[in-house]
């Protein structure tokens, strides 16, 4: 027994230095914009935050009456002259419960292998962006046969370097819970090449009973409700430590937190829903206080329909609850916790948060 005290007493002397370790990890973050469109100041601030990894989501999936099939919707465009040369990418793929439910029997697997070739698409059309430039670097005495081959050679490399995690976002039900599970299954069976990972959410992680626990290699622990509701945004501290106590979850864990700001949206008092990127309705706003807004006439995009009148509560992630946050995290987490993702990447909102963002590591 007494050879068993210097392992631990090593252990304990070591301990505060691990810890120390995993806090100082490097950020990675979640950039969700409809195009792609990373410049030089986007790498610049990329390197002086230290960030090495980028999940890029690459579209969702949702059903459609008219080809009687899941189809991707909302893919990402993406632009030319990318400057990326960060370590991972990851394509992130959302899929609604109404794809998973009517997707049945053969339908799921040939969902799998058209996500797949979607994703080997997209990365395909990233890779273009990102190595344009090098044809032009590359000595003029080869013919353009030569250039493509030496490219698409350092294409290849990169991806191998490169793309080793997809990322699967879904907000499964006990209803589809198999569906998606399986679909998850039939995708890491197709592409053995690549980590299969998935979001959950903190009722999935807490209902973990009901909701199952998904077949993948980690998961990305969303500390924030995304969906309409009075508790959108980053719960406090003392509420997140009630999701999280309890038997430990049996994966690894990334935990997501929020960088943006949003809008919680009322009408005659009554809860319509959250807004982002509340830039784009500035003209019909006014401020009331220092955390509402008044929208002043009617505004229509096609897809949201702000009423003269309507109320928008503004809030934003807390600096001091963030920090409470990632304690409650670590010390509910453990050695499962993994590294912090932030949702989602804009410059100059990571500009404004620059600060923050190095005392939180």
């Amino acid at each position: 027994m007494r050879y068993l005290k210097l392992p631990l007493i090593l252990l304990f002397c070591f301990l505060p230095g691990l810890l120390s370790a995993q806090a100082k990890q490097a950020p990675a973050f979640y950039y969700s914009k409809p195009k792609l469109v990373f410049k030089e100041n986007d790498m610049q601030l990329a390197v002086e935050q230290g960030v090495k990894k980028l999940c890029l989501r690459y579209f969702n999936l949702d059903w459609s009456a008219g080809y009687q099939q899941a189809i991707p919707m909302d893919v990402l465009t993406i632009g030319w002259n990318l400057q990326y040369d960060l370590d991972e990418v990851v394509p992130c793929v959302g899929i609604s419960n109404t794809a998973l439910s009517k997707s049945t029997g053969l339908a799921l697997d040939s969902l799998a292998a058209r996500v797949g070739r979607k994703i080997v698409q997209i990365t395909d059309e990233l890779q273009q962006g990102h190595f344009v430039s090098y044809y032009y670097r590359i000595p003029n005495n080869l013919t353009w046969e030569e250039k493509n081959d030496l490219v698409d050679s350092i294409k290849q490399n990169w991806t191998l370097q490169h793309l080793r995690e997809v990322q699967i976002d879904c907000a499964w039900t006990p209803e589809t819970k198999d569906a998606y599970f399986r679909f998850l299954r039939l995708l890491a069976a197709r592409h053995p090449e690549w980590q299969i990972t998935c979001t959950v959410s903190l009722q999935q992680y807490r209902e973990r009973k009901k909701m199952g626990i998904p077949p993948v290699k980690s998961v990305a622990l969303l500390c924030f409700n995304a969906q309409r509701g009075p508790d959108f945004g980053l719960p406090a501290a003392a509420s997140l430590d009630a999701y999280l106590k309890g038997k430990k979850y049996p994966l690894p864990i990334n935990p997501v937190l929020p960088i943006f700001n949003w809008g919680v949206w009322y009408r005659n008092e009554n809860l319509i829903g959250v807004l982002r990127e509340l830039g784009q309705f500035e003209k019909v706003f006014q401020q009331q206080d220092d955390t509402h807004l008044v929208v002043q006439a009617n505004w229509n995009n096609g897809s949201i329909f702000l009423q003269k009148g309507d109320v928008i509560h503004t809030e934003t992630p807390d600096e001091e609850n963030l920090k409470q946050v990632l304690l409650v995290l670590r010390n509910r987490l453990g050695s499962r916790m993994g590294q912090v993702l932030y949702f989602d990447w804009d410059s100059e909102k990571i500009k404004t948060n620059e600060a923050l963002l190095r005392a939180l590591r």
